[in-house]
């Protein structure tokens, strides 16, 4: 059986807590270093920014965080 390889998109909804954002940007930073997801996208307002396509690429956002050590 082939890998599937695509588009990622991530929405979250609910207020700005640390642990939401930092699920968030654990998220982001795994599917941007993944070679089998191809562009990832960030929905504006969870769910509706899905359904109103108000996305951004995330690899063209500028870096504001820090990494998240996964080791």
């Amino acid at each position: 059986m082939s890998e599937l390889k695509g588009a990622c998109i991530i929405g979250q909804s609910g207020g700005p807590t640390a642990v939401i954002n930092a699920s968030a940007q654990g998220a982001i930073e795994a599917a941007l270093a993944s070679p089998l997801i191809t562009n990832v996208y960030g929905a504006a307002y969870g769910i509706k920014g899905v359904l109103a396509e108000n996305l951004y690429d995330m690899s063209k956002e500028e870096e504001s965080w820090p990494k998240i050590s996964m080791t």
